[in-house]
């Protein structure tokens, strides 16, 4: 069995009253709960049903129930009191509240549900030109962002803010009236009904008498008020996390929730859980040096528990050579270590990219059943759609905002002074520039062909003439052949329009073409986003596309924003155990990433 560290052995007999754990990767924080679980049931006599742990997602609920269960004492449990301790996500837990209460029966929908719910309440508000899977989507994570009390993100939806609030009231009823609900929901309604029901609050905080949090970075502000009104009056709260890990700032995680709870529990344990048990030295340090440059972070020392670690990085002249230094390298691995490695990057785009490199040159590919991406749906098509629907069905402000600055033209939307858009109205609005008047010209002749020509010839201008096609290959230069895949599939794909068929019911029509589902390989290399490798291991960690513009990804501005992008290399880095392969190109003057730039380490040319 394994044997606690010292410090593990602290937080593990941690007595009454609040803790906070920070726990670097690798440190063993998964052990270290189970044990505490084990120390508070057998060494403090406290009933299993009074212990609850809360973890990020189903799946890691599952396996820290699965590592308690596995344990021999918790037979002991099963077969002596007849219960056993709880462990469940925080969605969990708010839908026993609600469904104790007030007999809650509201069924979860799914996210492509809700997508069909708004394209309705679309139609019904008189949008129906913005009836797609792709806004529906972006309207709906706006809605999720003002629930979580996020500010709102100031996108130009081409809906007046009015407007906006009325979907938003139009969403709420809709789900109310069919007994519906979102994991939005779940969260608002607990924390109503605990905030104003005193005993009913009361009556859970009695029941959980010991509350352990897990990935406590990545709680938002709203979960975090729920879970402080099911800390009962001994405060005995144990949060585990690691605020240099904190990666969904998107759904309103920030890194400072763990300085909060300090401000909250000023009377708390503070403990730190700085062993890497994980990682090689050099890969330690190596990722130590990347992260610390961020600002906003607990300050801590990582140390390795093990000697060792292998860093190769490259610097390749152009894509091509990267994907083939990649490919020779993952060659080199023998069947096991194959089977135990991971490449890693930033977006899904590139996840899929990769995918399909490795497959192509016959490398075994980790898959579960995970369908093949459908061009007619994402940003791509969404701009392609309303390119068409513009040219072809009336001139909408709304679908002219979604193309008119890519390329960037530096149009603004306040030239757009009416529904319907008007080349003589922007000109006479930038009457007084003459460089603005010359990038407008060129677009409305643009427009005014594509008027007459098939959807096929259409797109085809779109792309060369209008210059949509070099303004993809710019914002994903990591990417030439995925980008040039998806438009040149789109645009094949528009030879099977129909004369007189609209534009909306052809993308739709297209969309409904869903392709077959990829065989399911259970071995092979994984390939994953940053974001999924979180919580994950690998014995060998690939990381291609290290450039500037990809990682941190070029829209990022605010330093806020910066620091979650070091973050999320960190925790990129931190999933190997022996060896990290690091790849960038230097083609078209294409730069290293700047969380790289200053850190000591030589970079090969293959």
């Amino acid at each position: 069995m394994q044997q606690p560290s010292k410090i593990q052995l602290e937080a593990i007999m941690h007595g009454e009253g609040p803790a906070r754990v920070v726990a670097g990767p690798g440190s063993g924080k998964t052990f270290t709960i189970i044990q505490r679980i084990f120390y508070l049931i057998f060494n403090r006599q406290i009933s299993p049903d009074s212990i609850l742990t809360i973890t990020y997602t189903k799946a890691a609920a599952g396996e820290m129930q699965s590592r308690f269960l596995a344990d021999e004492r918790s037979q002991c449990l099963t077969k002596g009191l007849g219960n056993v301790a709880h462990f469940g996500t925080i969605h969990g837990i708010c839908y026993s509240i609600l469904k104790e209460r007030r007999g809650y029966h509201a069924s979860l929908t799914s996210e492509n549900k809700r997508i069909r719910i708004m394209e309705e309440l679309l139609k019904n508000r008189g949008f129906e030109r913005m009836c797609s899977a792709g806004f529906a989507a972006e309207l709906l994570s706006e809605i999720s962002r003002i629930k979580n009390g996020i500010s709102f993100s100031g996108k130009d939806f081409g809906i007046p803010q009015g407007s906006l609030q009325l979907l938003l009231n139009d969403y709420t009823a809709f789900m109310n009236e069919r007994g519906l609900c979102d994991f939005d929901d779940l969260i608002l309604q607990s924390l109503v009904l605990l905030q104003e029901n005193a005993a009913y609050r009361e009556k859970w905080q009695h029941r959980i008498r010991y509350l352990l949090v897990d990935e406590f970075q990545d709680v938002n502000l709203t979960q975090y008020e729920l879970i402080k009104l099911l800390v009962g009056k001994e405060k005995n709260i144990f949060v585990v996390g690691d605020d240099d890990q904190s990666i969904y700032g998107f759904r309103g995680s920030v890194p400072g929730i763990m300085k909060q709870f300090s401000q909250d529990y000023p009377e708390e344990k503070v403990l730190f859980l700085t062993d890497n048990y994980r990682s090689g030295e050099r890969i330690v340090h190596f990722a130590t040096e990347v992260v610390k440059k961020n600002k906003d972070r607990i300050r801590k020392e990582i140390h390795a528990g093990k000697a060792g670690g292998k860093i190769k990085g490259y610097c390749c002249e152009t894509r091509m050579l990267e994907e083939e230094k990649l490919l020779d390298d993952i060659r080199s691995l023998d069947k096991k270590e194959l089977y135990e490695s991971a490449v890693i990057l930033r977006t899904n785009r590139e996840a899929i990219l990769y995918e399909e490199l490795l497959t192509k040159h016959k490398i075994p590919v980790k898959r579960k059943g995970k369908k093949a991406q459908n061009v007619f749906e994402g940003e791509v098509a969404e701009d392609i759609r309303s390119f068409l629907r513009f040219c072809k069905e009336g001139e909408k402000r709304s679908d002219f905002l979604r193309f008119m600055n890519k390329p960037d033209r530096y149009l603004s939307s306040k030239a757009l002074l009416s529904e319907r858009v008007s080349r003589k109205e922007i000109l006479s609005y930038y009457r007084q520039n003459k460089e603005m008047c010359a990038r407008i010209e060129p677009l409305f002749a643009g427009l005014l062909l594509a008027e007459k020509l098939s959807f096929l010839q259409a797109v085809r201008c779109f792309r060369k003439q209008l210059g949509y096609e070099n303004y993809l290959l710019s914002k994903y230069p990591g990417d030439k052949a995925g980008t040039m895949k998806i438009l040149d599939e789109l645009q094949e794909g528009c030879r099977l329009a129909e004369r007189g068929e609209s534009v909306d019911d052809f993308f739709d029509k297209m969309r409904k073409k869903t392709p077959c589902e990829e065989e399911q390989t259970e071995e092979g290399i994984t390939v994953l986003t940053m974001h999924a490798a979180k919580g994950l291991e690998f014995q060998s960690v690939f990381l291609p596309d290290l450039n500037e513009g990809v990682i941190p990804d070029r829209k990022v501005k605010e330093e806020k924003e910066l620091e979650e992008e070091r973050r999320l290399l960190y925790v990129a880095i931190t999933r190997a155990r022996e060896q990290l392969f690091l790849y960038y190109t230097g083609e078209r003057n294409r730069k290293l990433t700047r969380f790289l730039c200053d850190i000591s380490l030589p970079w090969n040319r293959p």
